[in-house]
């Protein structure tokens, strides 16, 4: 989940031109706020693997209260 469409494009290509020998089979890209985005989330499932990137600033609060609620299988 990024508020930057031209992040989302970046990751998206990075994704398809990678070389690695071990590709992402699977990932869901996001346009919106994480916070909101995950406010509207009823719970994750069990194999779902968040991945954050966050600012200088860190994580706000409220959007690791809201990771710790969906409880993904890993952070």
């Amino acid at each position: 989940v990024e508020l930057s469409a031209s992040a989302i494009q970046r990751a998206k290509k990075q994704l398809e031109t990678s070389t690695s020998r071990e590709k992402i089979s699977y990932a869901e890209f996001i346009v919106s706020d994480v916070g909101a985005y995950l406010k509207k989330l009823k719970q994750l499932d069990d194999q779902t693997v968040v991945l954050v990137n966050p600012p200088r600033a860190g994580l706000d609060q409220k959007t690791v209260q809201e990771l710790q609620r969906l409880k993904p299988r890993l952070i």
